[in-house]
């Protein structure tokens, strides 16, 4: 009854409270079972629940700031505290708090990336168990290059951090690149490479669980298809380890004496995808599974990925703006793949407006009226463009038989000035379809525009 008395007299002071949302803002959705805590409250603290809601009452009069903690905040290692928020007795204050978007960690964690290429990379914020200080994170990807003098070759390229006395390291993946694998070693210690997915301008967070070396783990499993069918006669490995097997006639397989840690389990069979799964081994816990593969392994090929990797660059100088228009005969990397052009001259035969004459050697071009690959009864002139910059057209080695007044313009012999491998793109126009930046006043020739791969993947 004093209680009672005294709250109605208001001599017991009052108090707020706050309810509100907590956000997982890189994943989407609520933040779960976070801890959110008033500071100089007396410790005032809640968890949210499942839709990420909280309440927290009892909150003295004044200033406050309110924290979020959980376990995703300290494996990316940051902090996340609202500006000081004023509490008055009897309010409730409405609040949302959220993590840091990926934007806001990729802006901060690989800002140098982002300088340099223009492009978001991707930010792979990581843990690596076990005794873990100083360990050494490698991230490795395969990067398509093209140069003239080797033409299109496959790259291996690395980085590497260590990781901080909490196991944590920070690694950015360059822009542009989809599909890299990460390793952690340290003295006798180490994990096997597990395959991560990399998207521009996401965030990755992959657990890495580093143990000495020794042959203590063991995997037992079956393997099935897309329709759960048992697959016999399929090949289950350790990546990088000699520990190989077949499965039996139920699918069933057996690996023993493998190293502890985080491992990658591969397993492949004709007629199925490949399948590769991070797996955790130890001596007293063998892994146990069921690993499924797809229907009809998805390949792609070299040539794929290059033009993968020069559509920013096609955009960039235009082309991929050109070619929508229609105006004109455009060809990319892969149409010129499909040609199979033994020289740079194969690129052009039967492109309309263009002629190819191979009574001459090495065959000329010539330009063709209209939109066909004919000629007519008298050639028309080429202008060549390579990498936007016009090109001085030389006299041919075999010219006799044009006759002297037949033809009062200098044939092209396209080989003396690209090499068929090093071609990315190839732009063909009539003399009233020419872009204006490379018109010419008073000219009425064909135009030949080639794009190179070297110059491209250099600049873009």
């Amino acid at each position: 009854m004093a209680l009672w008395a005294a709250l109605a007299a208001g001599i017991l002071p009052q108090f707020s409270s706050v309810v509100g949302v907590a956000v997982d803002s890189l994943r989407g959705g609520p933040l779960a079972d976070a801890m959110v805590v008033v500071s100089d409250a007396g410790g005032r603290q809640a968890m949210t629940d499942a839709a990420g809601r909280f309440r927290i009452d009892s909150i003295p009069p004044g200033t406050h700031r309110v924290a979020l903690f959980h376990p995703l905040l300290d494996a990316l290692g940051f902090g996340v505290t609202s500006p000081p928020m004023s509490f008055t007795a009897g309010d409730t204050v409405r609040l949302v708090i959220a993590t840091p978007t990926a934007l806001v960690l990729v802006q901060r964690i690989c800002a140098e990336d982002s300088a340099t290429y223009g492009r978001q990379p991707t930010a792979i914020i990581g843990t690596v168990l076990g005794d873990a200080d100083g360990a050494t994170v490698t991230l490795e990807w395969q990067q398509v290059d093209a140069t003239k003098r080797q033409g299109v070759v496959q790259l291996t390229m690395r980085r590497q951090v260590t990781s901080d006395a909490s196991g944590r390291f920070r690694v950015c993946g360059p822009p542009g690149v989809t599909q890299g694998r990460l390793r952690a070693t340290l003295a006798d210690a180490a994990t096997s490479w597990v395959s991560i997915e990399l998207s521009r301008g996401g965030v990755v967070l992959p657990t890495l669980h580093l143990v000495r070396i020794s042959r203590a783990g063991r995997a037992t499993g079956q393997v099935v298809g897309p329709h759960h069918e048992k697959v016999p006669g399929a090949t289950v490995e350790l990546a990088g380890t000699d520990a190989r097997t077949t499965t039996d006639d139920n699918g069933r397989f057996v690996l023993a004496a493998l190293p502890e840690g985080t491992q990658t389990l591969s397993v492949r069979a004709a007629g199925y995808s490949p399948i590769a799964t991070v797996v955790e081994l130890g001596a007293a816990a063998p892994w146990q599974g069921v690993v499924q593969l797809g229907a009809g392994p998805p390949v792609m090929s070299t040539i794929h990925i290059l033009a993968q990797q020069l559509a920013p660059a096609y955009d960039a100088v235009g082309f991929s703006e050109r070619k929508h228009r229609g105006v004109g005969t455009f060809l990319d990397v892969e149409d010129i793949d499909r040609k199979h052009p033994l020289n740079a001259t194969d690129v052009l035969e039967a492109v309309p407006g263009i002629y190819v004459d191979h009574s001459f050697h090495p065959p000329i071009i010539m330009g063709s009226r209209g939109h066909s690959s004919v000629m007519g009864s008298s050639g028309v002139c080429v202008n060549l463009f390579l990498d936007a910059h016009r090109v001085d057209i030389e006299v041919p080695a075999d010219t006799n038989n044009l006759g002297k007044a037949a033809v009062p313009f200098l044939p092209l012999d396209l080989d003396r000035y690209v090499d068929v491998a090093d071609i990315a793109a190839v732009e063909v126009y009539n003399p009233e379809e020419l872009p204006p930046q490379f018109e010419r006043v008073g000219d009425s020739c064909q135009t030949l525009i080639i794009w190179t791969k070297g110059e491209l993947l250099e600049r873009h």
